[in-house]
């Protein structure tokens, strides 16, 4: 298996992600994983941490809180996928009323998606590979994003990847994002 597979596997095995951002400076993020459930609330330059059912406050967010918010996961991806989309034909769709550009990339398409994990000499795009991104026709934010890849490990073991994201309820005057209740002994 190459590094950019292993990567791969080693960063999303098994992990879902669930959050919400409300600008300019609110987001929740929580990461479900084999082993239990991880929670973390940015609001501002404070940041509290949940596993389990405690709470933590961090004090200022780490570069990992940040990272972890649905926005600049999708953000960042979309970045380093952008230098792929000129010249490329899209399909226009609507995605929870949104009208999009539906673009598919396939390793052909994705010259500098590689360094997306760091720079390796050895990164290189897993066997089977393919990107999905929907970017809104007015202002291109990102709507959706799939990545999906496979590839067989030197022993013959079939790995995977199976990355969606979606930016829905865009603007909603419902979702809210508080601090966390800290228990007594924490406060």
């Amino acid at each position: 298996m190459n590094a950019f597979a292993e990567s791969l596997a080693a960063l999303f095995a098994d992990m879902k992600l669930e959050g919400a951002y409300v600008a300019p400076d609110r987001s929740q993020t929580v990461l479900r994983l084999q082993d239990g459930e991880v929670e973390l609330r940015v609001i501002g330059d404070k940041g509290w941490v949940r596993m389990g059912s405690s709470w933590q406050e961090r004090g200022s967010p780490s570069e990992w809180d940040v990272m972890l918010t649905p926005e600049s996961l999708c953000q960042e991806i979309v970045k380093d996928l952008a230098t792929s989309l000129p010249g490329l034909e899209f399909q226009p769709e609507t995605v929870d009323s949104v009208e999009t550009e539906h673009y598919h990339l396939d390793a052909a398409d994705l010259r500098g998606l590689p360094e997306l994990l760091g720079p390796s000499p050895d990164s290189a795009l897993p066997e089977r590979f393919r990107v999905d991104l929907w970017l809104a026709r007015e202002g291109h934010w990102p709507v959706r994003l799939q990545i999906t890849a496979s590839e067989t490990t030197e022993q013959g073991q079939p790995i995977g990847l199976d990355l969606f994201m979606e930016f829905r309820d865009i603007n909603d005057p419902s979702i809210k994002i508080e601090p966390p209740p800290l228990s007594t002994e924490e406060s």
